[in-house]
């Protein structure tokens, strides 16, 4: 009777009644997710990362597909396979 109960504690056995005596508080991340001026899309142009970001996975397929070529020629040259 009267005990503090924490985030992530766990009940063992038996049944449980719990009265909040006070409102529970949102974190501070949650508060400024909620904020109104991060919930608004910025209007403008998009920026010069949005922009990079669009075709970073493909530049990064590319050069790794490059380099597995000339890798497997150099390979096979050294080898004397043809």
């Amino acid at each position: 009777m009267g005990e503090i109960i924490y985030a992530g504690g766990r009940q063992l056995e038996g049944n449980m009644e719990i009265l909040t005596i006070r409102e529970v508080a949102q974190s501070y991340l949650t508060s400024l997710w909620n904020r109104e001026e991060l919930r608004a899309e910025s209007p403008g142009k998009p920026s010069f990362i949005h922009l990079l970001g669009q075709y970073f996975t493909w530049v990064v397929f590319t050069i790794a597909a490059a380099t597995a070529i000339y890798w497997g020629f150099m390979t096979a040259r050294r080898s004397g396979r043809p």
